[in-house]
């Protein structure tokens, strides 16, 4: 019994999981993501996180950095071009974002792996 509703709450968050994955360039709230899974916003946001460990927001916007990393290296494109299509549209916070996580400006990032 118990095994069984953890194993409902894990394909429900993989719901979530995925639904990131194809929409990361469009605007996702967390709501959207807790109705898509069946849960109350609190709710979902707790189990998220127990399984994750990351909340909601902190796992789009890692989502969106990897595929911002992905095209910095795989293409040409302009670093705002870039930024938009994943869906990021405020640039300072992305600057800010991306330097935290990875320690490099965007373009820091790109010059030293095509430097590599």
């Amino acid at each position: 019994e118990r095994m069984e509703q953890e194993n409902r709450q894990l394909q429900k968050i993989r719901k979530a999981l995925a639904f990131v994955q194809e929409h990361y360039g469009e605007e996702i709230t967390v709501e959207e993501l807790a109705i898509l899974s069946g849960y109350s916003t609190f709710h979902f946001c707790r189990l998220f996180k127990s399984i994750t460990q990351l909340t909601p927001m902190q796992y789009i916007v890692r989502y969106r950095m990897q595929k911002v990393r992905e095209r910095l290296i795989l293409t040409e494109d302009k670093i705002e071009t870039i930024m938009t299509q994943v869906g990021f549209h405020n640039y300072g916070y992305f600057w800010r974002t991306f330097k935290k996580l990875y320690g490099f400006s965007p373009r820091e990032y790109r010059s030293w792996i095509l430097r590599s």
